[in-house]
């Protein structure tokens, strides 16, 4: 198992798990029992990248999948690709 220690990887594995988070709560109605915190880290973490924030989740969601696909992050792997190199 490879660690993170890289510390773009660490935000980039951070920003992953805040967009998760507020994808399960858009698409599944799900809600955090501690506040809405991933709503509000969703903003802080849109911020600091200067986006302005909107105000609801489906469009901080949207907000979201711009950041990290306009740093080439979302790009879909093949399930097939992930088995050649080894890793399930």
């Amino acid at each position: 198992m490879d660690a993170i220690t890289d510390p773009e990887d660490i935000e980039l594995f951070r920003l992953l798990t805040i967009r998760q988070g507020l994808k399960l709560e858009v698409e599944s109605g799900l809600v955090h029992s501690r506040g809405n915190l991933v709503l509000q880290r969703a903003r802080e973490a849109l911020e600091m990248y200067g986006y302005k924030a909107k105000r609801n989740k489906k469009d901080v969601l949207v907000q979201m999948n711009k950041l990290l696909s306009a740093g080439n992050v979302l790009i879909p792997v093949p399930q097939n690709e992930w088995i050649k190199n080894g890793q399930q």
